[in-house]
């Protein structure tokens, strides 16, 4: 869930401009367009972002579970949502787990037990946000190359007959 990203538009952004700030990646075909000098569309450019300003909104991400893998990191789906400093993780089956991304960015002390009242606002937030949608037919449908290679990675502990 933390991954760089590098945008260069000579002329139109600083080239020594790091920015921490985190985004996601809905927000990267609006900051093309606004580049582009064209609508940026329902989410927001990232243009504002880079020049200083709060990226406002919460950060979500879902992940849908590989129906091949009966157990492991992929067996199961969650959603992710963060309102700064806190994030929660909401599995699709189990409790969600809350942490503090300022101090523990690699969301290893869940603090749910400690402060349930925040958890229980931001998974009802993250299951109305983010919803259900659709399957991820991806998942179901690689091939057994990129399925050995995630099953030696440890995302998927068995493959489907």
């Amino acid at each position: 869930l933390s991954v760089p990203l590098v945008i260069s538009a000579p002329g139109r952004l600083p080239a020594d401009r790091t920015v921490g700030t985190p985004v996601q990646t809905r927000d990267i075909a609006p900051t093309l367009l606004d580049l582009a000098g064209l609508q940026p569309g329902a989410a927001g450019s990232l243009l504002p972002v880079i020049d200083g300003q709060q990226r406002p909104g919460p950060i979500m991400a879902r992940a849908w579970p590989f129906k091949a893998a009966s157990s492991g990191p992929l067996s199961t789906g969650w959603r992710f949502y963060r309102e700064h400093p806190m994030a929660v993780l909401v599995p699709d089956q189990g409790p969600p787990a809350l942490y503090d991304v300022s101090v523990d960015p690699d969301l290893q002390a869940d603090l749910a037990a400690a402060m349930p009242g925040l958890a229980a606002r931001l998974a009802d937030a993250a299951r109305r946000e983010i919803g259900d949608g659709p399957d991820n037919p991806f998942m179901d449908t690689m091939s057994a190359e990129l399925r050995a290679n995630l099953e030696a990675l440890g995302y998927v502990a068995e493959t489907a007959p």
